[in-house]
């Protein structure tokens, strides 16, 4: 299941893989610079999990490492159809203080970068993966998004994320 406590990464560069994590607690990433396709990845060869707080202060992301892409900063992955052998859920939390997203290498149609990507979004390699409504094992969505001093390169204003349950149940405060 991962980690658990309270782990600080401060004052680090972290190249094309960004961070990837799995556990519980709290996570804080404060004062670095990261080139991952996401800024934080949390494992979904284990469920996706982190319960407890994810912290980002005063950051920089490049997505991809500046390769072209529609960037995605808390990448999870649970379509609820499997037993990790514990409960699976995003960070309950997340507070965002101090962010800025160089998002200038993007697809046509950008509209701008979203916090989370879709946990329902699974893909083969060749086609979409259609999910069924019924989840045995479901995946708990986060509940709250503080977002203060976020900027994107590009100036346009984050989306929570491509999924439309997700949307609406995540209580986002901005100031």
């Amino acid at each position: 299941m991962g980690v658990s406590g309270t782990y600080v990464i401060r004052r680090s560069t972290l190249g094309h893989m960004g961070l990837n994590a799995i556990g519980r607690g709290r996570l804080i990433l404060e004062d670095s610079t990261l080139y991952g396709n996401a800024l934080i990845s949390f494992r979904s060869d284990y469920g996706s999990t982190w319960e407890g707080q994810v912290e980002i202060r005063n950051c920089r992301w490049i997505p991809a490492c500046g390769e072209e892409r529609q960037p995605h900063m808390i990448n999870v992955a649970n379509d609820g159809m499997h037993d990790f052998g514990y409960p699976c859920s995003m960070p309950e939390e997340v507070t965002v203080d101090g962010l800025f997203v160089d998002d200038t290498s993007t697809p046509d149609g950008y509209e701008g970068m979203y916090y989370f990507t879709d946990p329902d979004n699974f893909y083969d390699g060749v086609n979409d993966i259609s999910l069924s409504q019924e989840r045995p094992f479901p995946y708990t969505p986060c509940r709250k998004l503080s977002v203060r001093g976020l900027e994107t390169a590009s100036g346009l204003k984050p989306r929570i994320s491509p999924n439309e349950e997700l949307n609406a149940g995540v209580a986002q405060k901005e100031g």
